[in-house]
């Protein structure tokens, strides 16, 4: 099995913090700041991390309700972006002329997932990249929510919590959505860029 850092750093991260947000909660943060506690709870982090990981997943169509949408197929059926990343000038003909090709009536979530396939035919490192952006961001939106709740739980009577807090949230919130967008507009120039080299 072949582990790259990325899979091992962007499950660590978010278990690292996870657990010690657990132990400062419901333990005595003094003893398991030892030498002795590293290694053991490295390997919770590990663990911790890929669990994050997996209800990351699971809320995935949670996250595209609050979106209003995958940005996919926002895209392509609106020609819509967000704050920053607008959609591609070329987006209403590339749809067009893949329409074309598929020589049949699909939804914009098989069109995209048509344009995707190619895309990574054509260069699957880069949009691996922004792949893992997204979702490493994912996880963190998660694990900012489950630290929201954990915290919430011992400090809701105090304002300070709230403003910490929901900033923290909407920030991470924001940039997963942002993430995701910036791998859907990557796929489409990637797939359009192949075209303009083909005709």
């Amino acid at each position: 099995m072949n582990f790259k850092a990325y899979d091992i750093i962007s499950k660590l991260l978010p278990g690292y913090a996870l657990v010690y947000s657990l132990i400062f909660l419901y333990a005595d943060h003094t003893v398991y700041f030892k030498a002795d506690f590293i290694l053991p709870i490295t390997v919770i982090a590990y663990f911790l991390g890929y669990i994050l990981d997996t209800f990351s997943s699971w809320l995935e169509d949670i996250f595209y309700f609050t979106w209003k949408g995958k940005p996919s197929t926002r895209l392509l059926s609106k020609r819509k972006g967000i704050w920053k990343i607008p959609p591609p000038h070329f987006l209403k003909k590339m749809k067009k002329d893949t329409i074309k090709i598929l020589d049949n009536e699909v939804s914009d979530d098989e069109l995209f997932r048509f344009i995707q396939s190619s895309a990574y035919a054509i260069n699957k490192d880069r949009l691996s990249d922004f792949l893992q952006n997204f979702i490493f961001a994912r996880v963190l939106l998660t694990l900012s929510i489950f630290l929201t709740v954990l915290f919430g739980i011992k400090y809701y009577c105090y304002w300070q919590f709230f403003s910490i807090s929901l900033p923290i949230l909407f920030v991470c919130w924001y940039r997963a959505k942002q993430r995701a967008y910036y791998y859907a507009v990557e796929v489409l120039r990637i797939y359009h860029s192949s075209n303009l080299k083909n005709k």
